[in-house]
Parts: structure tokens; C-alpha cells; sequence
């Protein structure tokens, strides 16, 4: 008994050294994103990125899983654009940062087209190879996953010298295949350098922290234009839906598993601002992805938490009835909190700003359907200009250059860029995803289950962003994305370790099934007795 004391303490020791070092990493990033803007916005570039890079060895020798930290605290505060607002009314300056800028355009270092988050992604994967060849201990953890990522990105590869052959710029080329870079070699650094369950902090407090850093920034800047009228269409980065919205569903996925703890008090405690910031950042894709995510979470809790069906029974019959109050409440009203009614009522009489992006959305698609038939089977290839001329309408690339490229609608670009093998490639990734984080979710150990239940929120999310509001092309999503799945794999590789095995000369008194054996510090689900 002694011993097996001994050894929860030191689990519970190094779990809470590990969200420690988590916590202090991830408030350092912050303080290093602000002087790191600085820096940038005095035309030092150069000097920030040459002494993140050299730091970055020292730094994951010591902790590997800090590489993973990185990129998540990168993708959920540094802005990919700049945001036009905060030229007029300054900021904290993390759109000024320019980490996911290539450094030809970023710090004038002419024909080198790489980005700052580029150096950083191959540093850590060069530093694991060295580690892993010069300790004997490299090895590549092979699964599902991983075989579809690799298929999915040989069919980006293709995709990008198929645009290439027929004439695409390079730069253009590469700013199109860049999510996909992103999302794999995302996926390839937490799936590799995350171990154990104490590993998963290493994506849920940056996330935490990060996101919770821009509720904060959204707050300021709503009471800072409180006095605009109207208000603006937004305040912080379109993208900031998904990144707050995965935020409202985690939180609520530490109440319902019941995960106490350090992060759910922090979660909550910034829960308020990232709400507010939502609802200023009027995005209508922010509450589809609430609404399908909490349908998501209770469903997957209903099935792993038997023991708190009542619990949630009695919340999802709240905000049924809290919906139906509040959605007549403020069908027709202006105010910031009605945005999720204005999201419902835009699908039915929408406003005159939401019913031209309606028709402008449908047009786009009609276009890219008209493509799609004409590149038929196997895709246009990155870089190659949209044709918007089969069905005219009012085209609003001229004034925004990225729409030549990029459509709303990421599920038809996929289409459209790589054809139907993009497409199988594409879906059979994401359907293995939700299989895998199905399967994590109704793991043995709670904290574990959590996260898996969390990943398929953020697949849900991933999917709704993609469709409706270039959600597949935003860097920012793809590296979280990329490190969601990776450390899914770590999670699934935990929760098949710590399964207990059956033990046949152990009977239940009641059917004559096997009785699972308990593993120390592991929470095992109640069963009826």
C-alpha cells in the first residue's frame, strides 16, 4: 500500500510540475509575443526571430513537449493579417508580430519566401531527428492517422506542381499549400514529441492562456468603440470564432466531466471575456459551432458519464428552454448580446448586410461548382486563379486579392484545387479523426476522455469554419488543428497503456463477466453493481 502511495504522489509530483512549467512557459510566450512586437514594429525582425531560434535548442533539451506549447501559443494569439481597426485605435500589437509572414515580405529579406513559423516548425523536427539518432532512441510512431495525413499531403504535393506546370506564380502556390504544410507537420510534431497523459497540458494551457489572452484584447477593444454606431463587422480576426468558440466548449467540458483543477479555474475565470468578445466579434459562424458542439459534447458525455445523465438531462433541458425564451426576446434586436439570435434569424429574414453575403456565398458556389465540372476529375491545382465567369455577379476579388484564390467555402475548394483524390483523401482523414477522438472519449481514465470529446468538438468546428468562412486556409487553424490531432494520438496511446487488462480468474458476482483491475491513479468508470 505504501508503495503504490508513493507512486500517486509521484505521478501527482510531476503532473503538477508539468502544469507548472505549462503555465509559466505559456505567460512567458505571452510577455515574449509583446516585446517581440515591439521589436518587429521598430523593424527588428530579423533580431527577434534570430534569438527565438537560438533559444529554441535549450529550450526543448530541457522540455520537448515545449515545441508543442509554442505552436499553440502562437496559433491562438498572433494574428495571421493585420487587423484594419487597430491602425486607427492602436493595440497590444500582436497582429504586429507577423510570425506567419514570409520573410521576403516580413523583414525584406529578399527570395527567402519562408515564414518565422516555418523556421520554428522545421527547428523542432531537426532537433527531435538529432535528439532521437544521437540518444538511439528515435522512433516513429506509426498508425491510422499518420498513413492518412501522409496521403493526404503526397495529394497537396501533386496539387501545388500540377499549379506550378500550368504557369501559378510560386508565391501564390505556396500561400495555398501552406495550411496543409501546416496542419501535417502540426500533426507530426505533437503525435512524436507528446508522451503520457501529463502531455496533453502541454496543448490545453497554451490554448487556455492564448485564447483566453485574446477575450481579453476583444473586451478592451469593444468598450474602446462601445460609442460607434454602427458598430463595426468586426473587432478582432475573423478566425477568432473558432479559436473562442473551442474555448466556451472546453470550459464547459471541464464542468461536465467534472475536471477540477488549476485549468478549469482559469478557464472560467476568463470565460467572460472570451464570451464578450465573441459576441463583439459578430461572426455567425461562432454560434453554429456552439450550437453543434454542445450538442456534440452532451451526446458523447450522455454515452461516457452514465453516472451524471440526470446532471445532464437537466442542462440540456435548460438551454432548450433558455433558447426558446431568448431567441424571440432578441429576434429583432441590435444589441451585442443578440448576436447568436441574429445568426438563427439570418438563415430566415436576414439583414441587408447578412442577405448580400447570402447571395454573394451562393453565387461563389455556383462559380467553384462550374469549375469543379470543368477540372473534373482531378482538381485545378494550387496557384490558378478562380474562374467567376460562368455565372456573373457582383465579384468582390478585385477589392480583396485573396478571393482569386480562395473561396468562403473550403469544403469545395478542396474539391475544386485537388480533385476528387483531395476529396477522398480529405474525408477519409477527418472520418478517421472522429472514429479516433470517438474512441479516446470513452477512455477508462476521465481526463483523457475529456480530450478526446474536446477534439471531435474542435473536428465539428473545424469543419463549420471551413465551410463557411475560409476556415481550411487560415494558417492559425491549421497548426492547432495539426497539433489537436497529433496530441489525440498521444491521448489514444495513454489511454491503451493505462486499459486495464482482464484478469480471468477474477469473476463480478453477477453474469460471470470479467472484472477489470483497478491501476493506480487511474479513474475507472462506475459500473452497477
Amino acid at each position: 500500500m505504501s508503495a503504490v502511495l508513493s507512486v500517486g504522489r509521484l505521478s501527482d509530483a510531476r503532473r503538477h510540475g508539468t502544469i507548472a512549467v505549462a503555465v509559466v512557459s505559456a505567460i512567458g510566450i505571452a510577455i515574449g509575443g509583446v516585446w517581440a512586437a515591439g521589436l518587429s514594429m521598430d523593424g527588428r525582425t530579423l533580431v527577434v526571430i534570430g534569438l527565438g531560434l537560438a533559444m529554441l535548442p535549450l529550450i526543448l533539451r530541457r522540455w520537448p513537449e515545449a515545441g508543442v506549447v509554442i505552436l499553440v501559443a502562437a496559433a491562438t494569439v498572433i494574428e495571421q493579417l493585420t487587423i484594419p481597426l487597430w491602425q486607427w485605435f492602436g493595440g497590444i500589437g500582436s497582429d504586429e508580430i507577423l510570425y506567419f509572414t514570409s520573410l521576403n515580405d516580413g523583414a525584406n529579406v529578399a527570395g527567402v519566401l519562408a515564414t518565422p513559423l516555418e523556421l520554428t516548425m522545421a527547428m523542432i523536427l531537426l532537433l527531435w531527428l538529432i535528439r532521437g539518432t544521437a540518444t538511439h532512441t528515435l522512433h516513429f510512431r506509426k498508425s491510422e492517422l499518420a498513413v492518412l495525413f501522409g496521403v493526404l499531403f503526397a495529394v497537396v504535393l501533386v496539387g501545388a506542381a500540377r499549379g506550378i506546370a500550368q504557369g501559378a506564380d510560386l508565391r501564390t502556390d505556396l500561400r495555398e499549400v501552406r495550411p496543409w504544410v501546416y496542419l501535417t507537420a502540426g500533426y507530426l510534431i505533437a503525435s512524436q514529441l507528446l508522451n503520457g497523459r501529463r502531455a496533453l497540458q502541454a496543448v490545453l494551457w497554451p490554448l487556455v492562456l492564448g485564447v483566453g489572452f485574446k477575450g481579453i484584447q476583444g473586451t478592451y477593444r469593444f468598450f474602446q468603440l462601445l460609442e460607434w454606431h454602427p458598430r463595426p463587422d468586426f473587432i478582432i480576426s475573423h478566425e477568432e470564432a473558432f479559436f473562442l468558440t473551442l474555448f466556451i466548449l472546453l470550459t464547459a467540458g471541464l464542468w461536465i466531466f467534472s475536471e477540477r483543477g488549476a485549468l478549469r479555474r482559469v478557464a472560467t475565470a476568463l470565460l467572460p471575456f472570451v464570451f464578450l468578445a465573441d459576441l463583439a466579434n459578430a461572426r455567425r459562424t461562432a454560434w453554429m459551432i456552439l450550437g453543434a458542439g454542445l450538442a456534440v459534447l452532451l451526446v458523447v458525455a450522455w454515452i461516457r458519464l452514465p453516472e451524471r445523465r440526470t446532471l445532464l438531462k437537466r442542462l440540456s433541458v435548460g438551454l432548450v428552454l433558455g433558447s426558446l425564451i431568448y431567441i424571440p426576446v432578441f429576434w429583432s434586436s441590435t444589441a451585442v448580446w443578440a448576436e447568436p439570435a441574429r445568426a438563427i434569424r439570418s438563415a430566415f429574414t436576414p439583414s441587408e448586410r447578412d442577405k448580400e453575403s447570402n447571395i454573394y456565398r451562393k453565387f461563389e458556389n455556383a462559380n467553384l461548382m462550374a469549375d469543379i465540372k470543368i477540372t473534373f476529375p482531378l482538381g485545378q491545382g494550387f496557384g490558378i486563379p478562380i474562374d467567376y465567369s460562368a455565372i456573373p455577379f457582383h465579384d468582390l476579388s478585385d477589392s480583396i486579392p485573396a478571393l482569386r484564390f480562395v473561396p468562403h467555402d473550403g469544403i469545395l475548394y478542396v474539391w475544386m484545387e485537388m480533385g476528387i483524390p483531395g476529396a477522398i483523401a480529405f474525408w477519409w482523414l477527418v472520418g478517421a479523426a472522429f472514429v479516433l477522438g470517438c474512441r479516446v472519449a470513452l477512455a477508462a481514465d476521465r481526463r483523457i476522455a475529456l480530450f478526446g470529446a474536446f477534439v471531435v468538438c474542435a473536428l465539428i468546428a473545424y469543419l463549420l469554419e471551413g465551410y463557411y468562412d475560409f476556415g481550411l486556409w487560415f494558417f492559425r487553424v491549421a497548426v492547432l488543428m495539426g497539433c489537436l490531432l497529433g496530441a489525440l494520438e498521444a491521448a489514444n496511446r495513454e489511454a491503451t497503456r493505462l486499459e486495464p487488462a482482464p484478469d480471468p480468474l477474477r469473476k463480478t458476482a453477477v453474469g460471470g463477466h470479467q472484472e477489470a483491475g483497478t491501476l493506480a491513479g487511474v479513474q475507472q468508470p462506475r459500473t452497477a453493481r
